[in-house]
């Protein structure tokens, strides 16, 4: 989980940005990692859901709980 974090985090500041889960998730799509393209208003929902905090970013841990089902 730690890898694919540090992936979508393009700037390495802990922190994942809305234009970063945009960029990773496209990524990710490219390499065959996600099954079914999303579109960008999709992974910004997306986004949206896992910014549990409402701070504009997604952090380790709110990336982790939404793999667990929070």
């Amino acid at each position: 989980m730690k890898n694919i974090f540090s992936k979508i985090d393009e700037n390495g500041n802990g922190l994942i940005s809305e234009k970063e889960m945009v960029n990773g998730m496209n990524e990710f799509t490219k390499l065959g990692m996600v099954k079914k393209k999303l579109s960008k208003k999709e992974i910004i929902n997306l986004f949206q859901a896992i910014d549990i905090d409402r701070s504009g970013s997604i952090d380790y841990t709110e990336f982790i709980a939404a793999f667990m089902g929070r």
